[in-house]
Formats: structure tokens, C-alpha cells, sequence
């Protein structure tokens, strides 16, 4: 079974648009920053992100609307842990008040916050 809609590779940062919801984006190369869309403009959002470069990725979303293991108030996740950075993936998604987003870290990556 595919999760995702259509696979969308990056090597640049990258602003998600309503419209990305159900996307696999794809980091290529380069350090990159997704920044997750405004929350009220994305019910039911949800995306996936893999890390096949060897330089950190990291999700931002609006400021404390973030939650990461360990956080319930971050604004970023990034991965970035040597050696085991190619791989890095997780899925994020929003929830049904539209409150927040929830980020699950599916690789062996560290996720730090901030």
C-alpha cells in the first residue's frame, strides 16, 4: 500500500503548501529546511519526509505548534546525527482541532528539537 500521493525531491528549502498534503518529499542534497504551512490553512494535512543526502534535515513548523519525542512545545525538528543522517525519515502530521502538528521519527535518527 503507497502512503503518499506523489514523490516531490528537494535540494533547497522548501515552504509546504496546503496543497503538498500526502507528498513524500525527498530531501536530494544540501542542508534543507522544510517549513510546514500555517495551521489552520491544512486540515487533515500529513507528509512524509526522507533524507537521502548526507547533511541534515530539519521540519519547522509555526513557533511551539510542534510536537517531537521528548517535546510538546518545539518549533523544530532536525536530524542531523553523523552517520546516520542518509535515511532520516519521519512522517508529520496535523491533528483534527488543528491545533498542532505531530512529527513520528521513523529512522534511527536522532531528532533533536528547538
Amino acid at each position: 500500500v503507497k502512503l503518499w500521493t506523489q514523490e516531490v525531491h528537494k535540494t533547497a528549502n522548501y515552504t509546504c503548501l496546503a496543497s503538498d498534503s500526502g507528498s513524500l518529499f525527498i530531501q536530494d542534497s544540501g542542508t534543507l529546511t522544510f517549513t510546514l504551512p500555517t495551521l489552520l490553512a491544512v486540515p487533515d494535512f500529513i507528509a512524509f519526509f526522507l533524507n537521502v543526502s548526507a547533511t541534515a534535515m530539519a521540519i519547522t513548523a509555526p513557533a511551539g505548534k510542534l510536537i517531537v519525542d521528548g517535546s510538546a512545545t518545539a518549533t523544530t525538528g532536525t536530524f542531523s546525527t553523523a552517520s546516520h543522517i542518509i535515511g532520516s525519515a519521519c512522517m508529520v502530521f496535523l491533528n483534527t482541532a488543528q491545533t498542532f502538528f505531530h512529527l513520528v521519527n521513523f529512522g534511527g535518527t536522532v531528532c533533536t528539537t528547538s
